[in-house]
């Protein structure tokens, strides 16, 4: 296992062939970074055996004519993970494509997950090359943005091999202002053997401004591009995109390129000024209406939550306004740059709405994503707004930000989240702002070995937790913050916590990492029910439990006769000349 490392540029003269990592045994990467390097035939890390697990790494800086490795080479028969991780400002010289890509795969038969990465800044190759022809690789929730495949087939995800028969399966992706010669975003080249076809799952992923590059091809295609037959078994469909365009989804068929009718859902772009309403009598997106009439107004509103979210064609913040009433989820919410405001309407009357507030559900036998939520540099606010989703996959964080984003949550009845092994949010790069205040309940209803929040804090960052009562038995701890700078703002504010884990080894409330805190500044009013230790685990400290006292009662009392180190003008003597007597600031 190697956690917390920094590896920067090669000490190598010869540029063909520099590791940083080069193993064949099975190998765990956690919170390490990987800055410049000349690889050649190996690669940042190169694995040639064994299982290999990456998980919440930076990889950035490769540039220069006589580069030609990857960051990840995979060579081997096991199965891999590379998670939560960031591949960015990647600069491949532009003459030489063999073998490109920020990550190369040469596995076959085991599966190789790719989940909640962020690729972005690429150019002149694709961000993962397929090069195996027996490959199994399954590409979840990841971001592919601003990437430039130059010579290479496509920008995102190129399927490279002669003769490819292996299996991909991608999902819930965000493609976005991706290009590459003949495709865009996904490519798979032809097959030299007949026999032994690929199988092809391509599903519920968000397609924006991915673009081909040479024109002269005839064969082409913006977002998807497959060149040969594929198995009875592939399914390509259920993709969003916001703008439509001809020639966007391709494979063959019948000998012939053609467009792949089922590639995209029915669903038509909107164009919003700013508010949308959603109801569950309103109009059902396949069904257009006709161009005189507001889609999205009070009169005439839209039917489901995502897709009003996701499918608003221009840019600009957006202020949605339901009705309180239950509202489904079939994807999950993409708030890329934009403020999104979510709340229900004050002023609504029958037969509109039932009673109480408006609540986001899902249901785990038609929910798959590993997200309700997608944050990228944009804000996402949820007003009086409750949540209860369960999901089928495995595993679930409620809110992903993959950028600067904020999420601000306010006056909930419940946060609820039913699936193995959740999170209410993760980050996998410092983010702006998270806030909850006034959150009645909070809970994970399925045993999970992580924590239920778990994000990066810089000096310009704020985390507030105010007012809100939290059942977090079924995870490790309530939050693991990584924390590079003291943040503007960092409070656990009035936060009862019901109950904890039973874990006796890690912190059962919050860890914090990478800067040292007086707790007092941290926690106010916040207490634990039940005193297993260790509650706080903070950076700096001498001791495990060092700092629990701050969340329990007990250690309030303890220090209940130490008014004694506080200047004279408080403890000194007190008239009392009237039934009320406020001592210090009113609140």
């Amino acid at each position: 296992t190697i956690d917390d490392c920094k590896f920067t540029g090669s000490t190598s003269t010869d540029s063909g062939n520099f590791a940083f990592i080069n193993t064949a045994a099975e190998t765990t990467i956690t919170n390490s970074e990987f800055i410049g390097g000349l690889f050649g035939i190996y690669a940042a890390i190169a694995q040639t055996g064994d299982e290999l697990n990456v998980d919440k790494c930076t990889f950035t800086g490769i540039a220069g004519q006589d580069q030609t490795g990857p960051f990840i080479r995979l060579y081997t028969f096991d199965s891999n993970t590379i998670s939560s991780s960031v591949f960015k400002d990647v600069a491949f010289p532009a003459d030489v494509v063999a073998n490109h890509g920020v990550i190369v795969i040469d596995t076959i038969y085991d599966t190789t997950i790719l989940r909640f990465n962020l690729f972005t800044g690429i150019t002149n190759a694709a961000a993962v090359s397929i090069i195996s022809d027996d490959y199994s690789v399954s590409v979840l929730s990841n971001e592919f943005r601003n990437n430039d495949g130059g010579y290479a087939d496509a920008g995102a995800i190129s399927v490279v091999s002669d003769d490819p028969q292996g299996e991909i399966t991608v999902k819930y992706n965000v493609f976005e202002n991706n290009k590459g010669q003949i495709a865009g975003a996904i490519f798979s080249h032809t097959k030299s053997s007949q026999g032994n076809y690929p199988t092809f799952v391509i599903q519920n992923n968000f397609f924006s401004s991915n673009t081909f590059t040479y024109i002269q091809d005839v064969d082409k295609a913006n977002d998807i591009l497959i060149k040969c037959e594929y198995t009875s078994g592939s399914t390509i469909s259920g993709n969003i995109r916001r703008v439509i365009r001809e020639g966007d989804a391709k494979s063959l068929q019948s000998d012939e390129i053609k467009e792949i009718d089922s590639a995209y859902t029915n669903f038509i772009p909107y164009a919003s000024s700013g508010n949308v309403h959603v109801r569950n009598n309103g109009w059902d997106p396949i069904r257009v209406p006709s161009t005189e009439k507001s889609f999205g107004s009070f009169d005439f509103p839209i039917k489901t939550l995502d897709y009003a979210v996701n499918l608003k064609s221009n840019n600009g913040d957006l202020n949605v306004v339901l009705y309180r009433q239950n509202y489904p989820i079939t994807n999950p919410l993409l708030i890329l740059d934009n403020r999104i405001t979510i709340g229900d309407e004050v002023y609504c009357s029958s037969p509109y709405y039932t009673s109480g507030k408006s609540t986001i559900i899902s249901s785990s036998s038609s929910y798959d994503s590993n997200h309700a939520f997608v944050i990228r540099t944009g804000s996402l606010i949820l007003n009086a707004i409750n949540i209860d989703i369960s999901s089928s996959a495995n595993p679930f964080e409620l809110i992903l930000l993959t950028g600067a984003g904020s999420i601000e949550i306010n006056n909930a009845d419940i946060l609820s989240i039913d699936t193995a092994d959740s999170k209410l949010i993760k980050s996998i790069q410092i983010i702006k702002s998270f806030k909850l205040q006034n959150i009645n309940s909070l809970t994970s209803s399925q045993s999970s070995t992580s924590s239920l929040i778990d994000i990066k804090l810089s000096s310009e960052s704020s985390f507030e937790i105010s007012n809100t009562a939290i059942d977090i038995q079924n995870n490790i701890r309530l939050a693991s913050i990584k924390v590079e700078g003291k943040p503007a703002l960092f409070s656990f504010n009035h936060v009862l916590f019901q109950s904890v884990g039973t874990d006796p080894i890690n912190a059962k409330i919050v860890q914090i990492l990478g800067y040292k805190f007086n707790p007092i500044e941290v926690f106010n009013y916040s207490t634990v029910t039940n005193i297993v230790h260790p509650l706080v685990q903070l950076f700096g400290e001498d001791y495990s439990g060092q700092y629990d006292n701050v969340l329990l009662k007990s250690g309030w009392n303890l220090n209940v006769n130490q008014i004694y180190q506080l200047p004279t003008e408080f403890y000194s003597q007190v008239s009392v000349t009237s039934k009320r007597t406020y001592i210090g600031a009113r609140h």
